[in-house]
């Protein structure tokens, strides 16, 4: 299958076509009638005859609202009544006015039907009109046999037979249209008319098709298929667009909630080996713990019991006597030693009376010091204290 068909019709209802590559090379044609394969895309070439080409003021910026208006705004320049005209717009365009290409519904519903009965879904529409290059000040005109195509701005075409060429030349004087150069397109074979003494620049062609499909090639005028011509194969397109935008918009939340889901199951995972290590360890400290609710408030619990700490304990005992003991300068704590609710220091004085002056110190602070031993040391006496609070 080709990548690229080209079709043309004739005013009388013949058609041409011819073939490219993906590379815009010829691979087919040009050859007359309709062709038995399809393409990739196809592109219909209309006679200037069937189509009106038009600039209409902008009304709107909305391409929705210019739909609606544009057919009322050019109504008094169109042949037969409005509803029955199909009008194609290029909303693109820049400046207060807009390029618009009129043909008539009937026609355009029979060409398209004719080239689908032949299995032909059309991608772009547009009359050989709108393909011929223009310039300011410049008459361009296409000669192609026995009919000519003159067009001498965006809007502005006329066809005519090439026979009569000249005096069409001088009705466009007539009327008021000026032109400084005249560039001529001649189709091998054409004849070419008296034009009257104009500048002309003329360029031979083999055959006009393949040079009206270099020129479609980058077509942006109007193009005929619009609103209920829209071609299905390019609203196929962007519906198939959609869909796939829809199914990675629908992976792509799939794959979201599914590391979601991972996460969470590798935190859940995470937070009972946790929990199942404190249990491990408040068995471990606790032994003959029976049921395990919260393992540090049960562990906190246990061992304010044991330390004794809403009945005083070793934490409130040590904090009334490290002011005793280290404001002096005078002693060293060797070792301490909390059972029984009773503490047991080993401290390094002096001499024997500076351990007895702690004891008294000690006593006069309201707990009951015993002096247990005071051995002679290295560094001093050595002495041995046990101390409880006097209200336990």
């Amino acid at each position: 299958m080709p990548h690229r068909l080209v079709i043309r019709m004739f005013f009388d209802g013949a058609c041409e076509w011819l073939a490219l590559d993906r590379a815009g090379k010829l691979v087919d044609g040009p050859a007359s009638g309709l062709p038995e394969a399809s393409a990739e895309r196809i592109d219909l070439l209309l006679p200037a005859e069937y189509v009106l080409l038009l600039d209409a003021p902008r009304l709107a910026k909305r391409s929705s609202q210019l739909a609606q208006a544009l057919p009322y705004a050019i109504e008094e320049q169109l042949a037969g009544p409005v509803e029955q005209q199909h009008v194609a717009f290029d909303e693109r365009a820049a400046g207060v006015s807009v390029p618009v290409a009129v043909i008539e519904r009937a026609r355009m519903r029979e060409l398209l039907a004719t080239l689908s009965g032949k299995g032909h879904s059309v991608d772009r529409c547009f009359s050989i009109a709108q393909l011929l290059p223009f310039t300011p000040m410049q008459l361009t005109i296409l000669i192609d046999g026995e009919a000519s195509l003159l067009r001498w701005s965006a809007s502005s075409t006329m066809s005519c037979r090439t026979a009569e060429l000249s005096d069409s030349l001088q009705l466009l004087r007539d009327s008021g249209v000026a032109w400084e150069r005249m560039r001529v397109w001649r189709v091998h074979g054409s004849p070419l008319p008296s034009l009257g003494g104009d500048v002309v620049d003329e360029v031979r062609i083999p055959a006009a098709l393949p040079w009206l499909a270099e020129l479609v090639a980058s077509a942006t005028a109007p193009d005929l298929l619009q609103g209920e011509f829209l071609p299905r194969r390019r609203g196929g397109r962007v519906s198939a667009q959609w869909r796939w935008a829809a199914v990675l918009a629908g992976v792509a939340l799939l794959a979201g909630l599914l590391n979601l889901t991972v996460e969470r199951f590798a935190l859940e995972r995470h937070s009972d080996l946790r929990r199942a290590e404190m249990d491990a360890l408040l068995r471990q400290a606790i032994p003959g713990t029976q049921r395990v609710v919260d393992p540090v408030a049960q562990l906190s619990a246990e061992l304010d019991r044991r330390a004794g700490t809403r009945v005083g304990g070793a934490l409130p005992l040590l904090a009334r006597l490290a002011p005793l003991i280290a404001g002096s300068g005078r002693y060293t704590i060797e070792s301490l030693d909390y059972r029984a609710g009773a503490l047991e220091l080993t401290i390094t004085a002096t001499d024997v009376a500076a351990l007895d002056g702690l004891r008294a110190t000690l006593s006069a602070a309201q707990l009951q010091v015993d002096l247990t031993s005071a051995l002679p040391g290295s560094n001093g006496y050595e002495g041995r204290l046990r101390i409880k609070d006097s209200a336990s």
